[in-house]
């Protein structure tokens, strides 16, 4: 009998989204800290409505702090209006990155994949 890890859990490696389409999987929540880094990246963000839960793939341009202290993201999904997203508790953007690339992650971290 194999014995499963948290890495069992996660979804089957999917190919990479392209800019403005809709997902059902998105990889690790981006903290505001790390959002910097991520500008010019692709994003997932939620664009979901009360009846379905949508994601969307989209380039973050921006990252600024609103007048009223409300953190926002300017998301590009490839048309010429431009995604305002602010950052509410329970709103975030995810990472755009396949699961199979966790032991690529791994390897730039530590220099070679670390086991658990």
């Amino acid at each position: 009998m194999e014995q499963l890890t948290i890495f069992n859990c996660f979804p089957q490696a999917l190919p990479e989204p392209q800019v403005g389409e809709y997902v059902t999987e998105f990889g690790a929540n981006i903290c505001h800290i790390m959002r910097p880094a991520y500008i010019g990246k692709k994003v997932i963000y939620d664009c979901s409505t009360a009846n379905h839960a949508w994601y969307r793939c989209g380039i973050l341009e921006k990252y600024f702090m609103r007048e009223n202290g409300v953190m926002r993201s300017v998301i590009y999904t490839g048309e010429r209006q431009r995604i305002l997203y602010d950052h509410y508790p329970g709103r975030e953007i995810w990472e755009c990155l396949p699961w199979d690339a966790y032991p690529k992650r791994m390897e730039a971290i530590y220099g070679h994949h670390k086991e658990h």
